[in-house]
């Protein structure tokens, strides 16, 4: 099929590969082989390392996403998703929320970061997550048993502290690390613990009473229902919103991430509008969060529409 490109979109498409070539790090350039040579590889990773759903969601027509649109006709996801990368880490002064240029960060802050980080050796009690007004005397509550993450490990804890665990309050704190610090660890922590979180609750599919206690529905959506109660998902957007900016400047922010990340911001941006609260203090939250995804991302199909909702 033939394509037409504007003059912008050239433009666009000749220095989003200039970028690349400079971004694609080890998977792209030649390596050392130990022998003193250097071998070339330019395999790029496949499709399906990426969450095509964000392509979906995209603006792909708005001129300053030409060369993400190019990529993703020609079938290249990967490269697409990069360029997708490249126009984010350019776009530093859209969220007046995340101060890049001076970041500070609290004590407390500080703490609540370092909370969430791993701990190794034989520790068993690493990822401490803060859930507001819930914690094991004066620390915050583990979600880890052995080595592995165990997101059910409360599974007799109070209802509202399940809820508040998914709105993942610790993520700002180690975004926040970060940037102050620029220590890579916060960064690859919370990928970790993100993409297991992505993995282990999707939003389930079906007619559900979202707002109603898990514990009376199904047992095979039991936990996932906890993740996606409304008023915590909405708390857990408007997060995020800020998060992005913290994070995608760290090498180790890959495509994949942003891909999945903004595959899941669209999901429950849609999934809080709705199930809009008739409780006018909760309605107030979540409109707010919708509202802030379409105001920070408006390069979504479906941004004017969160906005005029919000």
């Amino acid at each position: 099929m033939k394509r037409i490109f504007t003059k912008i979109s050239l433009y666009g498409l000749v220095i989003s590969t200039a970028l690349l070539t400079g971004c694609l790090g080890d998977e792209i350039r030649g390596t050392d082989d130990g022998s003193g040579s250097e071998t070339t590889d330019s395999t790029i990773p496949g499709n399906s390392v990426i969450d095509a759903r964000v392509f979906e969601a995209l603006n792909l027509d708005l001129p300053e996403l030409a060369s993400v649109k190019a990529y993703y006709e020609s079938d290249q996801y990967y490269l697409a998703a990069q360029a997708l990368l490249n126009y984010f880490r350019t776009r530093t002064q859209v969220n007046a929320n995340v101060n890049l240029i001076a970041p500070s960060i609290t004590a407390e802050e500080q703490a609540r970061a370092d909370w969430a980080l791993p701990v190794t050796g034989d520790a068993q009690d690493g990822y401490r997550f803060w859930v507001d007004g819930y914690a094991d005397g004066d620390r915050p509550y583990s979600y880890q048993t052995g080595s592995k993450l165990d997101w059910t490990k409360r599974a007799t804890a109070e209802t509202e502290e399940r809820f508040r665990l998914h709105r993942l309050q610790w993520m700002i704190p180690q975004g926040k690390a970060y940037r102050t610090t620029l220590d890579e660890n916060y960064v690859t922590s919370w990928m970790s613990v993100y993409e297991s979180w992505l993995e282990t609750f999707p939003l389930p599919a079906g007619d559900y009473d979202f707002n109603a206690d898990p514990s009376s529905q199904p047992e095979e959506v039991r936990e996932a229902l906890y993740a996606w109660r409304p008023i915590d998902v909405s708390y857990r957007l408007a997060d995020q919103c800020d998060l992005i900016y913290y994070f995608m400047q760290s090498t180790a922010f890959t495509p994949q991430m942003l891909a999945s990340y903004l595959s899941n911001l669209v999901e429950q941006a849609g999934h809080v509008m709705n199930h809009y609260s008739e409780n006018g203090e909760e309605l107030a939250q979540e409109s707010y969060a919708v509202w802030r995804a379409g105001t920070i991302f408006p390069e979504m199909k479906q941004a004017a529409e969160w906005v005029k909702s919000g």
